[in-house]
């Protein structure tokens, strides 16, 4: 359970050497206040691009990708520096931004992995900016620390068991939302980062929660559309 008031990450500052770290050692990085200043602003654009563009449902799930190319108010994201410096650090130096997506979800979203947008070889990560308030009881999103190292045989493990969704109780003796997974509380203007191989899920959360995700993936080298 995430209990600690988290310090707030300084906009000019890089990654410092224990963030890098426990990114690689967990999958996951909240950078609490990151976009606090403009927290209203990318808000407000989320909100007036669902109400002008079409959106796709996925479940329960409203969608629109890409999301910040349609408005001003989004688009200065892909070329903010503290977004740059933070997939940089991260990532390496070759990496392209691969698509932005908006998200109105209601319910709960069990464990799951994102596709990896580079590929087998090369790694890719998601920031995400929860629009509202969220708490472990209210949706916010949670890891399964360590689920991004893939060649770990007990992540192969618990990624085949946790696709059986229907006979999770049975395997663990646990309701999903239950076994043990760390809750990232948020509120608007914090980033959370997490690579796309982690075990991830939402619980508990009011209908309506509003999420924008940036994706960010490794490139070749030679490939020349590195920070496109």
């Amino acid at each position: 359970m995430n209990t600690a008031t988290p310090t707030p990450q300084s906009p000019s500052s890089p990654l410092r050497a224990q963030q890098v770290q426990f990114f690689g050692s967990f999958g996951y990085l909240h950078l609490p206040g990151l976009f606090a200043t403009e927290a209203e602003m990318i808000s407000s654009g989320f909100d007036e691009v669902f109400a002008s563009a079409e959106h796709q449902a996925h479940g329960s799930t409203k969608v629109i990708a890409p999301i910040v190319e349609l408005t001003p108010k989004l688009a200065w994201l892909r070329e903010d520096p503290r977004l740059l410096n933070t997939v940089t650090a991260l990532l390496g130096p070759d990496w392209t931004h691969h698509d932005s997506v908006g998200s109105i979800v209601d319910g709960n979203i069990g464990f799951h992995t994102d596709t990896e947008a580079g590929g087998q070889d090369l790694r890719s990560i998601n920031a995400f900016f929860h629009l509202d308030p969220l708490t472990r009881d209210t949706g916010a999103l949670r890891f399964i620390a360590g689920t991004q190292n893939t060649d770990a045989p007990w992540v192969s493990d618990l990624r085949r068991d946790l696709a059986r969704a229907d006979e999770i109780e049975e395997l663990f003796a646990s309701r999903a939302e239950d076994l043990p997974s760390m809750a990232i509380e948020t509120v608007p203007g914090d980033v959370i980062i997490g690579d796309c191989r982690a075990l991830h899920a939402h619980f508990n959360g009011a209908p309506g929660r509003r999420l924008l995700t940036m994706n960010y993936a490794q490139t070749d080298p030679t490939d020349d559309r590195s920070h496109s």
